[in-house]
């Protein structure tokens, strides 16, 4: 069960709640704003935005609530949505979004409260400074509505998906897109997790997927019965809440790829679902708000795992609190008690007391993977008493071809046994050759003649004899420390990794390798080049060799260009030497940069484009900068042409202003929607298009201003 510490009920759906002022924000799916005091039970602000409006859907997305009293609300009837902040017992217009050109779809503020971002069922998606509600960067639009937006934790990253079946990943601190991937459905919510490399979303028709941001990996499965609504991961951060449209709550742990618990809810259809500290509020379509306690009874579960009551803290937590379950505690104690657990289940299958086996199971049944490992122990009880009569009896081809057809049998200590003894056998047999040569073979045979009918086995052992030479040579090698000439012939003759000279070797290697990387780390690159010596003719070090010596060669130069903020130069060495990026400078050159982004930035959403310009341009050339130079001057230039339209000045050439604005950026949305307001602009934009056909946009070279004044006829005047 759950425990509702509180009940809220209203009349509209909660579409998304934030903070105000130590209260509770609520949007409803009739635009009405309200302020709730949980400690007083009482709304200190209730108002409604529109009122001939027609309604939000009740699973919309469009609205979106801050930590700080502000609220995005998009109107169904328009493309224009407004930000409001509630000031006391007064809520006000704050600023009006109109980049859309068609119904805002989603909207979301980010975690740090820094930013928020719009996406339309144009296909559009903006990310705006929270304050200023000013264009911050414009995302690469989509051919279909965007149906889910989220932002990563640490407010660099952002995910927004499509109803054309994608997923697009877009860093924007650096404007530059990272993933795109294909969905089965569409995606109707996600979140960031695992210090925002990786996103966990839920798709329309029941599917659930992770998608690894850094090797674009996705694994897609069918796990929901029901139409999912939205999710939220919980304060650990190892495990997303999934609510749908029935009366049903999934939680998913993100650590072991299970969903262990399936709550049934009292009412149908989440529509919101937010935590905040212990307190995770739950929002329905019918406008009830059900406040849960997760910790509720927290103490006594508590003491019941210290005592590694695992079976009494479940039943604790199922007649409730079924959320206590998601402790760390409780997987902690229960996984620690499944090992003991698991070696009785063992000895009561060998002895037939099946019933009493499954008896001791059926507690940790809730984890689906310990049940199929139950299962499988039981419908291999026979092939387990097999395998440890073989092993008594030291009959290891047959314990082995078990094993074989058996994999949980290598669980086993029984197997681990063999496996020790092997190489045990193996490694004496070894020594005993580089002793006596002459009769190596006959030595081989005799030693390990138990081993000779286990395949894997086999292949070593037949190895071993075929090239008796090649194994003595690479031990005349390991005596003579030429490890070049050792790791050579380890590489065409692959036994010889078993030897144990191969391994004294390797360590040894690796112990240089890392007191290189030691050095390089406390900055003795003189010492770092001297013991780097030791390994340049080993060529299965070769990699880092060459990394640590491309990093020594350059150091210096990076670090001269460094401290007299060259960043042209330093970009240059960065694109041949990456590994650059670790060092302490880096960091503070990179936080420099930042910041003159940041000050840019600013200067664009003024329309101040001069000033943009005097910021960026010395990155103008560099590559690694070359889309965030040219966002950042596309807002400058969109901001700067808005102003003087709104300041009416008569003598701008309109013609060269907005030719000079298509030949860089084409004819996007953006522009589209700046010549919309005019007939003469929208003719303009039409015989725009001839420059930026003709030449490659990245080509040209930023202006300091777009807009270009007419030519006076002095003769006239």
């Amino acid at each position: 069960m759950l425990k509702i510490a509180n009940k809220i009920n209203l009349i509209g759906s909660v579409l998304d709640i934030g903070l105000n002022a130590g209260e509770y924000l609520f949007i409803d799916h009739c635009y009405v704003a309200y302020s709730f005091s949980l400690e007083k039970l009482s709304f200190s602000f209730s108002k409604r935005i529109f009122k001939n409006n027609a309604r939000q859907h009740q699973y919309s997305k469009a609205p979106a609530c801050s930590k700080d009293g502000y609220m995005i609300i998009p109107s169904v009837s328009k493309a224009i949505a407004g930000v409001y902040k509630i000031e006391g017992e007064k809520i006000s217009l704050s600023a009006r979004l109109n980049w859309h050109r068609a119904f805002v779809s989603v909207s979301k503020f980010s975690e740090d409260g820094q930013y928020f971002a719009t996406g339309g069922e144009d296909g559009r998606a903006f990310i705006y400074s929270h304050l200023s509600a000013k264009l911050h960067t414009i995302l690469p639009r989509r051919s279909d509505y965007i149906s889910s937006i989220a932002f990563g934790g640490y407010s660099k990253i952002i995910a927004y998906a499509s109803y054309d079946l994608s997923l697009s990943v877009y860093d924007f601190e650096l404007d530059k897109a990272l993933n795109l991937i294909k969905t089965s459905s569409v995606i109707e919510d996600m979140v960031f997790f695992d210090k925002d490399e990786k996103i966990f979303y839920a798709c329309k028709n029941g599917e659930t997927g992770i998608l690894n941001i850094k090797n674009d990996q996705k694994t897609l499965k069918e796990r929901l019965e029901f139409w999912p609504t939205k999710i939220m991961l919980d304060a650990s951060e190892n495990y997303v809440y999934i609510g749908t449209r029935k009366n049903i709550l999934h939680v998913y742990s993100l650590h072991n790829d299970t969903m262990p618990l399936k709550i049934e809810l009292t009412n149908p259809g989440i529509t919101c679902i937010k935590q905040y500290d212990n307190l995770i509020f739950i929002c329905f379509s019918n406008g009830s708000i059900q406040v849960i306690d997760t910790l509720h009874e927290v103490d006594r579960f508590l003491e019941l795992l210290n005592h590694q009551d695992f079976e009494g803290a479940k039943s604790f937590a199922e007649q409730n609190n079924i959320l206590l379950k998601t402790l760390d505690i409780y997987n902690d104690v229960k996984n620690a008690q499944w090992q003991h657990t698991l070696n009785n289940i063992n000895q009561l299958l060998l002895d037939e007391e099946y019933n009493m086996a499954l008896e001791k199971a059926v507690p940790y049944f809730e984890d689906s993977k310990k049940e199929e490992e139950v299962k499988d122990y039981v419908l291999k009880k026979t092939c387990l008493r097999e395998f440890l009569t073989a092993f008594e009896k030291k009959n290891y081809s047959k314990a082995y071809a078990l094993a074989a057809e058996n994999p949980n049998i290598k669980n086993l200590s029984e197997y681990k046994k063999m496996e020790e003894d092997f190489e045990t056998s193996y490694n004496e047999t070894l020594e005993t050759l580089v002793q006596d040569p002459a009769g190596g073979k006959k030595f081989i045979k005799e030693r390990l003649k138990r081993f000779e009918g286990i395949p894997e086995k086999k292949l070593i052992i037949t190895a071993l004899l075929r090239y008796y030479d090649e194994f003595l040579l690479s031990e005349k090698y390991a005596k003579e420390q030429n490890y070049h000439e050792y790791f050579l012939l380890a590489r065409r003759y692959p036994f010889i990794r078993s030897a144990r000279s191969y391994q004294k070797i390797y360590l040894t290697c690796e112990q240089v390798l890392r007191q290189v990387q030691n050095l390089i780390a406390s900055r003795d690159y003189e010492q770092a080049k001297t013991k780097m010596k030791f390994l340049s003719n080993i060529g299965i070090f070769s990699d880092f060799i060459n990394r640590s010596k491309n990093f020594l060669d350059n150091v210096e130069n990076f670090l001269f260009y460094c401290t007299r903020k060259n960043y042209k130069k330093c970009y240059e060495i960065l694109d041949i030497c990456p590994e650059m990026t670790s060092l302490r400078e880096y960091i503070e050159l990179d936080k420099d940069i930042l910041k003159i982004f940041y000050e840019a930035k600013l200067s664009a959403q003024k329309g101040n484009t001069k000033e943009t310009y005097k910021h960026l341009k010395v990155f103008f050339s560099i590559e690694s900068w070359k889309n965030k130079t040219d966002m950042i001057m596309k807002i400058a230039y969109l901001y700067e042409m808005q102003k003087m339209l709104d300041d009416n000045i008569t003598q701008i050439d309109w013609d060269l202003s907005i030719n000079a604005y298509v030949q860089r950026y084409g004819r996007d949305d953006e522009i589209k929607s700046f010549c919309s307001v005019r007939e003469d602009f929208r003719e303009l934009l039409k015989d725009a298009n001839v420059a930026y056909t003709t030449t490659e946009p990245e080509k040209l070279e930023h202006l300091e201003s777009i807009i270009f004044m007419k030519e006076i006829d002095l003769a006239k005047s």
